[in-house]
């Protein structure tokens, strides 16, 4: 490859969130290698967050557009965008100052061609603070990024919009994030890209990805219905996944995550709607790739309840920002 640095562009969605939306493009203004263009996108804000945008002038680019969702403000900043790379930040995360320093040096080490290079972050929250990678017991290293040839599986598990960039060929073709999936369409976006070639991931830490104080916007403030919405959500996640040209061993595992989602939104049902619960845990056995595994757990949430919710459901995402 050249020696020459790969132009990134920055695509930072937004909505409300003049509190934090400074901070998080000062963090790629920090850059210790700049970005080719920091592109904005407010999402229909009604605070103070215009008068913030337009106080950095020519060293960013906004997009003002009617409240649409981060998926349609993700998607104007790629049409947007006209560098070789795109890079994503969400507006209440930081790049530490090193992040596009670590995809340069990974960019010149490559001796084969990749679409997408993905890194690590740590989650911040008030009593907590988890590396990812640790986390989900991912082992690569933080010097220098190795290539991986088949990262869906690796994708699925990990993939992010705030540690991974992307060829920006590869997101022009059709609109990249789905519109109407507002829960994990990040997920399946990328998990989606990871079909079309070959990805180089590093351990190196690159993101702080907060949860803010007072943060009404996470679903997983919003109680029983914010926890039916967001199974319900997965569920279409890994039905779209499973459309996708799979490998028996890629299938089997979607079939697998989509059977634990739909014993989530049983659970979210369970109190308010238990004839409705029974009937989502009969779906969810019959999902499950394995009919013995699928039924064994149908029978512990009906006979342990919350316990057993737990068994089936390994206990939800220990790493979930929530």
């Amino acid at each position: 490859m050249s020696d020459d640095a790969a132009t990134v562009s920055v695509i930072i969605p937004t909505y409300n969130r003049a509190r934090s939306i400074a901070e998080a493009i000062d963090s790629v203004l920090a850059q210790t290698v700049p970005a080719h263009e920091i592109i904005v996108v407010d999402d229909g804000s009604t605070d103070e967050t215009p008068a913030i945008l337009a106080a950095y002038g020519d060293r960013i680019i906004v997009i003002r557009q009617e409240n649409c969702g981060v998926s349609a403000a993700r998607n104007a900043g790629i049409a947007r965008a006209t560098g070789e790379w795109i890079g994503f930040l969400d507006s209440d995360d930081l790049w530490l100052p090193e992040r596009l320093e670590v995809f340069q040096r990974d960019w010149r080490a490559a001796d084969q061609d990749f679409i997408a290079h993905q890194a690590n972050m740590r989650f911040i929250g008030k009593d907590y603070v988890w590396n990812m990678f640790e986390i989900i017991d991912f082992k690569f290293p933080i010097n220098h990024a190795l290539h991986v040839e088949k990262p869906f599986i690796l994708a699925l598990k990990s993939a992010s919009p705030v540690i991974t960039i992307v060829r920006r060929t590869e997101m022009t073709h059709a609109p990249f994030f789905d519109v109407d999936v507002n829960f994990g369409e990040d997920r399946l976006a990328f998990s989606r890209l990871a079909l079309s070639g070959p990805w180089r991931i590093t351990s190196q830490v690159v993101t702080e990805s907060r949860r803010l104080p007072n943060d009404s916007d996470a679903l997983s403030n919003r109680g029983d219905a914010g926890a039916t919405h967001r199974a319900t959500m997965e569920t279409i996640l890994y039905e779209r996944l499973a459309r996708l040209p799979l490998t028996p061993e890629e299938l089997r595992l979607i079939n697998a995550l989509w059977a634990t989602a739909i014993f989530r939104l049983a659970s979210s049902q369970r109190a308010q709607h238990p004839a409705a619960a029974r009937r989502t845990l009969v779906r969810a056995a019959r999902r499950h790739p394995s009919p013995l595994k699928g039924w064994t757990k149908a029978a512990l949430c009906l006979a342990l309840g919350e316990r057993g919710y737990d068994i089936a459901t390994g206990g939800g995402d220990r790493w979930h920002r929530g």
